[in-house]
Parts: C-alpha cells; structure tokens; sequence
C-alpha cells in the first residue's frame, strides 16, 4: 500500500474530481462540518490534516474498508474531532436534518444499486443544512449503460443479473435529472462540470489494462488523463464515457 500511495497517490480521473470538490469546499474550509459519503478516503484525509479546524465525518457502508481506515488513521494520528470514520448507510444516515455544513460523495453514487441511488441522493440532501452545499461526482456517457461483473467488487450485498453483479451506471443527462436531481428540491447548480475521453472506447480499454496490470498501469494516470481526456460543456460533447463533478447549494 506504501508504495502504491507514493508512485501513484491518485488514481485516473480522481484528478478532476479532488480538484472540483477541494475548489468547491472553498479556499479554508476550517470551521465547517463535513459529511463524506465513501469517497475515496485520500480527499477526506487530507482535508482533516490541512484544515484541522473542520470536523470531517467519513461513513461507508464496507466495515472492512473502516477497519483499514481507522488503522492508517490511528497510524498517522488522525483522531476525532478532526476525523471521524464510521460504518454507515447512504440510504439511511443517522443524523438529524440540517446537520451538516457540506456533504461530500466522489464517485460513489454510481455504485449504488437498484433505484436506491435517488434514496442516497434525497438522504445526502435530508442532512444538508440551508445554504450549504452537496458536492457529488459520478460516471457518465452520452447514451445511459449500466455495468456488471462477475464478482462482486465491495464487501457488500449487490444485485445480481445474469449471474453477473451490478458494478456501476454511467448516467446519460435525461437520467443525471430523473434519478439524481428530481431527488432533491430547493437547489442551485453553483458549478459544474464534466471531463471525458476524447475517443470514444478509450476507459474501457484502460481498465481491461488496469485489472490485468495493476500498479504498473496507473502509474501512467497523469499521462493518460492528460492526454486521452477532455473538458465538455455538455452531454452533446461527449465521445464516450466521462466523469460529471457538480455542486448544488440548498435554498
């Protein structure tokens, strides 16, 4: 894990994502009270060890991936109230509503089987105090698709289909409104936008290269994104499969 971290401490399009929602969160977000629902736990790490004045909650729903946080937290000497790790449901979070200054989930959304991706979505926002804000990124691609695989990839009950699990949705813009954003009430899109590969096929083929090489693939993620992906104004854009970042402030 060590050196995985050091030859490759972001993975592929969390590039784009880090940099949406650190932006998004403000320039010193100390004093705030921050809910991320199962992002990678780099973001959260790092934004508890540089504003140490913010109170980061991390909630997934993998108890193994909890364990393995609270053991590098307590290896690096990051402790509540600056952090927070804990296992917890996006479709039934166990706050109160209006607790939180901002809600964080990065790529994440996606994963989320069923139609209980609107339940996620309307429970992140449920929790949400007025004026804050709900930073969100997720796959998508200009025509809807939904992926599955032949095993499981979390600690996690999934659906099944054909024998094969539910991986992940790419959300076209027809179905980023109806299952994300008719979830919620009482919003403004405060920014957004959406990085995609500049030929269509070309994610696909990197993952195939991914699951076959591991380490010694994604350490060309800053080569590849720079090269094969690109910023779009809109679905109308896009080539193939991208990555959506927006943040929506509650009225």
């Amino acid at each position: 894990m060590g050196l995985s971290l050091i030859l490759n401490p972001v993975s592929s399009v969390r590039y784009f994502e880090f940099d949406f929602v650190k932006k998004n969160l403000g320039g010193n977000p100390n004093g705030l009270t921050i809910l991320d629902v199962s992002s990678p736990y780099l973001f959260g790490i790092y934004t508890a060890i540089n504003y140490p004045a913010s109170k980061y909650l991390y909630v997934n729903a993998d108890v193994a991936e909890i364990r393995n946080l609270h053991k590098l937290t307590r290896l690096i000497g990051l402790a509540a109230p600056t952090y927070q790790a804990m296992e917890g449901n996006a479709v039934k979070l166990s706050y109160s509503e209006g607790y939180f200054d901002a809600v964080i989930s990065i790529s994440v959304i996606e994963h989320v089987d069923g139609v209980d991706d609107g339940k996620a979505m309307a429970e992140m926002w449920r929790v949400l105090k007025v004026g804050g804000t709900l930073n969100l990124t997720f796959m998508v691609a200009k025509n809807y698709e939904e992926e599955f695989r032949k095993e499981s990839q979390y600690n996690l009950p999934v659906a099944q289909t054909g024998g094969e699990y539910f991986f992940q949705r790419f959300y076209d813009k027809e179905s980023v409104q109806r299952r994300l954003l008719d979830a919620i009430d009482n919003f403004e899109i405060i920014d957004q936008k959406i990085w995609g590969e500049k030929e269509n096929g070309f994610f696909k083929a990197y993952e195939k290269r991914w699951m076959n090489n591991g380490l010694s693939e994604t350490v060309k993620d800053p080569a590849y994104m720079h090269q094969y992906f690109d910023a779009y104004e809109d679905f109308d854009g896009l080539q193939g499969i991208g990555i959506m970042c927006i943040a929506l402030r509650k009225r």
